[in-house]
């Protein structure tokens, strides 16, 4: 995961990223662990360029699942960067050299710029705090070529679990609602914003059916509950994840 400059973090943030994946994310190999496809098909679903040969940067790419599934999309110019460099030579050890280690995320955005068309940040945002978070955006937006677009993924506040997401992870920072995630890419002059919540992928099987018709029953109590508790300034979001795209003024 990306994040601040490492030669100015307290001692514990410069352990905890050193091992992210022995400490926190995982040991599986991507392979071998669950396919994370669907998923992803599902939250990026119209969001993606239609061009194979777009440059997409993946921020944060973690043990590289979201770059696989570029891969399996066809997608050519894909690169993951990631502050993590247990994280980046696991990446590389298994077949992902479209992979860096940038120790200042800051400093590499500033000599990208137009250079992508697709940034993602998939649950990133959320590790760092507000003020990095204004400048993060604002850098994100320099790096991206006229029409290119920003993508975040993140966990929704408002959610049953969204408490649980915002302490699971020492290292996270804050956690936003819909409306602040708005909010905060409008300020730092994206536009055509539009913020939904993670979605769930439709397979035509008895179990998934059920899951979702019990997902429907869940987010209406949910906004039942919020609605006794805060009227009309209730969510509209009820799922685990927000995801946000916005493109370049």
């Amino acid at each position: 995961m990306l994040n601040r400059d490492t030669e100015r973090l307290p001692d514990y943030r410069q352990a905890l990223y050193a091992n992210y994946r022995a400490m926190h994310y995982g040991f599986l190999n991507p392979e071998e662990g669950p396919d994370r496809t669907p998923e992803f098909e599902a939250d990026y679903e119209g969001l993606l360029p239609e061009d194979r040969d777009a440059r997409i940067l993946d921020i944060g790419c973690g043990m590289g699942h979201f770059l696989r599934f570029l891969k399996s999309k066809g997608y050519r110019r894909s690169m993951g960067v990631d502050i993590s460099p247990d994280q980046v030579s696991f990446c590389r050890t298994h077949g992902l050299q479209n992979t860096e280690h940038v120790g200042n995320l800051f400093h590499y955005l500033e000599t990208q710029t137009k250079s992508f068309d697709l940034v993602t940040m998939n649950d990133v945002i959320e590790h760092f705090s507000k003020d990095e978070i204004v400048h993060l955006l604002a850098l994100t937006g320099s790096a991206l070529a006229d029409q290119g677009r920003l993508v975040i993924r993140t966990p929704n506040i408002a959610g049953m679990c969204g408490p649980y997401a915002r302490y699971i992870d020492f290292t996270h920072e804050i956690a936003f609602s819909e409306q602040s995630l708005r909010q905060v890419l409008l300020a730092v002059g994206f536009r055509d914003v539009i913020v939904r919540g993670s979605r769930v992928a439709f397979l035509l099987r008895p179990k998934r059916m059920l899951f979702l018709f019990a997902r429907r029953i869940w987010f209406g109590l949910l906004k039942l509950i919020y609605t006794i508790e805060v009227g009309t300034d209730r969510p509209t979001i009820y799922a685990k994840n927000l995801i946000a795209s916005g493109t370049k003024a």
